[in-house]
């Protein structure tokens, strides 16, 4: 009995039809997800995911948090730390005290 050989690299060869070109169908599986939910599933999440969160899930605060205030954005400091590019020259003195009263 001879095998197949053994393919270096991609394990499908040009024109097989076991590729699924299309890849997941990710928009089919949402519509069923949604048509599916009622309300009442929605809400018995929520109230499940607030439980897990008061009892330190942190998975959960996140959640929660993302939905509310939108996911946190990534950001990158330019420069040494501490080195800030302001321009205050155009910023009038009582405007900027009352800036820094408000950090305080």
């Amino acid at each position: 009995m001879e095998t197949a050989p053994k393919l270096k690299g991609k394990p499908f060869q040009k024109g097989d039809s076991r590729i699924n070109r299309g890849g997941r169908p990710k928009a089919r599986a949402s519509a069923i997800l949604r048509e599916t939910i009622t309300d009442n599933d929605l809400q018995a999440i929520w109230k499940q995911t607030i439980k897990d969160a008061r009892l330190g899930d942190k998975d959960a605060r996140r959640d929660i948090f993302d939905r509310l205030e939108g996911k946190a954005v990534a950001r990158t400091e330019n420069g040494e730390p501490g080195e800030f590019d302001l321009d205050l020259d155009d910023v009038e003195t009582q405007s900027l005290k009352a800036a820094l009263r408000r950090v305080k």
